[in-house]
Order: structure tokens, then C-alpha cells, then sequence
């Protein structure tokens, strides 16, 4: 993931208040399942679709 498009997906109310609410604070560990992604590394550029 480009580093802009990384940050950018962090700011606004949306991810950020996520994260404010949840109460998750900088060095939380933290799991994410994104269904869609399985089998994608970090090295590739992956697109993701809802399921069909």
C-alpha cells in the first residue's frame, strides 16, 4: 500500500473515531479480519471485492 494511501485511510472521523472509541492507544496489539484478502501478501497490490 502506498504510504499516502496509508495514511489517508487513517484520518477523518472514520478509522481514527474507530479507534478513539474502541479505546485501542499506540502499541495495542491489535487482529483485523478483512475478508478478501486471504492469501494476499505485503508485497503485492491486492484488490478487494465484497464476496459474490
Amino acid at each position: 500500500m502506498a504510504g499516502k494511501q496509508n495514511m489517508d485511510a487513517g484520518r477523518g472521523p472514520g478509522l481514527a473515531g474507530f479507534f478513539k472509541k474502541a479505546r485501542v492507544d499506540d502499541g495495542d496489539a491489535l487482529y483485523m479480519d478483512v475478508p478478501g484478502v486471504e492469501g494476499c501478501s505485503l508485497t503485492d497490490v491486492c484488490t478487494v471485492r465484497p464476496p459474490a
